[in-house]
């Protein structure tokens, strides 16, 4: 459970700061992730932002 908030904190810290590139945002939360487990990052990544919409914490001028 500490390393889930630990990455959503990572991702509100970063779209706090005015990033939004989920390509950034993926590596700023899962620096520590090997590339090749990046694709599966990314639809946790998903997950987590599915999460801050749903609280309407999420900005809606993400880019790819």
């Amino acid at each position: 459970m500490e390393h889930r908030q630990s990455r959503e904190r990572s991702l509100v810290t970063a779209l706090e700061s005015g990033e939004r590139s989920r390509a950034r945002l993926l590596r700023i939360a899962w620096h520590d992730v090997p590339e090749a487990m990046l694709p599966a990052a990314s639809e946790v990544m998903r997950a987590h932002l599915e999460k801050l919409a749903a609280e309407d914490r999420l900005p809606a001028d993400l880019t790819d």
